[in-house]
């Protein structure tokens, strides 16, 4: 036993040395392929690296957080480029010129692998049904700051792994029902200050995880409780800035916002007046109340057909009003056995639970009954009335002859009028009157001007041609006479014309100096008469001559008659530069 154990160590020893260096060089060799892999992956990386960063365009791509993104901010680019790397992940085209996003607009680009898209600041105004097809696996949608007026439903179909919508400072009115639905990882929506108005019911269907809506600084007034049910997971919701209308309308969803504690300060009231600024935490919840309002008629004529009659009066409010009857506005005695109230709100009818029926039944009416009957309805919100003109024995014959007539006999009778018509109705006279007094004006002020304007050019016309007028009218007034009428004219014009004394004749001054003499003085008075013949026949040529002349130009002075006058009645020199002197209208 000895002897082999001493004559065998050596050869294991050999072995044990064996098997450990073949186990060394084993992975000795095992390191080096390694190191060749490692190598070869580090250059195909590389050459990978490379690949992508050289097909950028006009942007600048860069490894940012471990992402392969592309910076193409302030380039002023129109539309999505198409040469940009099939490989990027983030894209952020904010601070250009695309006035908006086309159909399938990424897919033509083939950028199909983005996880984030920014394109704040871009001047869009509108976004394609179809514009965000073909990417799914974006994470992040960031478009805010821009003129997007309307979303239509299934812009976001197809974007399963959306997780984050900012839509804020746009033009935005209305969510529409099922707006983002099939959107499983929604966890967040922005829609800060924009124009909305309306959030429908089934808007935010489907979001098992949002978490987050952002919906201040918008025109909201009213929002229904459903709309935000069935979300499980959210925990906020900001709703300050905006146009609340704190009535009975937003009261339920009020009542849910704080006991799910998502109510958010500070959100306050904008209307009615006596909540304006007011939080909605601060505000009683019965104080979120509607005005009653009065359903049908508000001012109707009743004939009493028989004993007994019933006045209806049906009111819609909430939280449900006080109902008060007055009879010539004096409350109604309670004790009068004949007059009973009967109050009760309308079980079958589902479209409304705040509507309520008021009815006043008389027994044994009486000529001392008719008057006026008034339904009030009043509660934190305000106050409604509705009047019924009772009629008794004949009554409505008169009333008929004096309102102007209603048409119907018996029952309630047609509505003469309400409040806002009657409002109306005066609006529509005063513009009506307003309208013909302006037309009325109008027409004095044009008739004034025309006679003004035409006193102005008769005037004109007939200082122009009196005159001429004038010398007419006697041209065809000594046309119609004869004999010594016309030598008579034709004196007195000359004498008008050259209104110079005539010298005495000779025969009076010889009768003045010799006293008389037969034989001579009918000598003298032939000779006077011949000489006054051929006057009369020479002035009246020349009267007819200085007509003409004077109608063919008037500047011509009355010299033209007198330089032909025979010496015997032509006028002394001074009087002769007189006249020439004188207006030619003088004459």
């Amino acid at each position: 036993m000895t002897f082999s154990q001493e004559q065998h160590p050596r050869p294991l020893m050999t072995r044990i040395r064996q098997t450990e260096m073949s186990e060394y060089c084993h992975q000795h060799w095992l390191t080096k392929l390694c190191f060749i892999v490692i190598m070869f992956l580090c250059i195909q990386s590389a050459d990978g690296d490379s690949d992508w960063m050289q097909n950028c365009g006009v942007c600048h791509c860069n490894w940012n957080s471990g992402k392969k993104t592309a910076d193409c901010k302030n380039l002023t680019i129109t539309a999505i480029p198409d040469d940009l790397s099939s490989e990027l992940q983030v894209i952020d085209f904010s601070h250009n010129i695309i006035p908006e996003l086309r159909r399938e607009e990424f897919i033509e680009a083939n950028i199909q692998n983005l996880h984030k898209i920014f394109l704040k600041n871009c001047t869009i105004q509108a976004v394609n049904r179809d514009a965000l097809k073909g990417l799914p696996i974006l994470i992040e949608l960031d478009l805010s700051h821009n003129f997007i007026k309307v979303l239509h439903v299934g812009t976001f179909k197809g974007l399963a792994k959306l997780r984050n919508l900012v839509m804020n400072n746009n033009q935005i009115e209305i969510l529409e029902n099922y707006l983002f639905a099939d959107l499983p990882f929604l966890s967040r929506v922005e829609f800060k200050d924009n124009r909305l108005k309306r959030v429908e019911i089934h808007a935010f269907t489907q979001l098992p995880v949002l978490k987050s809506v952002y919906l201040e600084s918008n025109h909201l007034t009213v929002l229904s409780k459903e709309t935000f049910l069935y979300m499980p997971k959210l925990i906020h919701l900001s709703l300050a800035a905006n146009r609340w209308n704190c009535t009975c309308e937003l009261q339920e969803f009020r009542d849910f916002a704080i006991a799910n504690r998502l109510y958010t300060p500070p959100t306050d009231c904008n209307e009615p007046p006596q909540l304006s600024a007011k939080l909605w935490n601060e505000v009683p919840s019965e104080n979120f109340a509607c005005k009653p309002r009065i359903l049908g008629s508000v001012r109707s004529f009743v004939e009493a057909q028989s004993d007994n009659i019933t006045l209806p009066c049906r009111i819609e409010g909430s939280p449900r009003p006080n109902v008060t009857w007055l009879y010539n506005k004096r409350a109604i005695n309670p004790n009068d056995p004949r007059f009973r109230i009967l109050n009760s709100a309308e079980q079958h009818r589902t479209e409304n639970a705040n509507t309520f029926n008021s009815e006043l039944r008389i027994f044994g009416v009486r000529s001392s009954d008719k008057g006026s009957y008034t339904c009030i309805a009043d509660n934190r919100g305000g106050r409604a009335e509705a009047e019924f003109q009772l009629l008794v024995n004949g009554d409505y014959y008169s009333a008929l002859d004096g309102t102007g007539g209603m048409s119907g006999v018996g029952g309630i009778g047609t509505v003469q009028t309400d409040s806002q018509s009657n409002i109306l109705l005066v609006i529509c006279l005063i513009v009506i009157t307003l309208l013909l007094l302006l037309i009325v004006v109008v027409l004095v002020i044009c008739w004034y001007c025309r006679r003004i304007k035409t006193y102005q050019k008769d005037s004109t016309m007939l200082s122009e041609n009196g005159l001429i007028s004038s010398k007419l009218d006697k041209t065809h007034n000594s046309s119609m006479l004869e004999g010594s009428v016309i030598m008579e004219m034709q004196k007195s014009l000359l004498t008008e014309v050259n209104p110079v004394e005539k010298p005495p004749r000779r025969t009076e001054l010889e009768t003045i100096d010799s006293g008389g003499g037969s034989s001579d003085d009918g000598h003298e008075i032939k000779k006077t008469l011949l000489d006054e013949t051929q006057f009369v026949s020479c002035s009246s040529t020349r009267s007819l001559s200085y007509k003409k002349a004077s109608t063919v130009n008037k500047s011509h002075k009355a010299t033209f008659v007198f330089m032909h006058m025979p010496p015997k009645y032509a006028p002394l020199e001074k009087d002769k530069k007189r006249i020439e002197g004188r207006p030619h209208d003088e004459y």
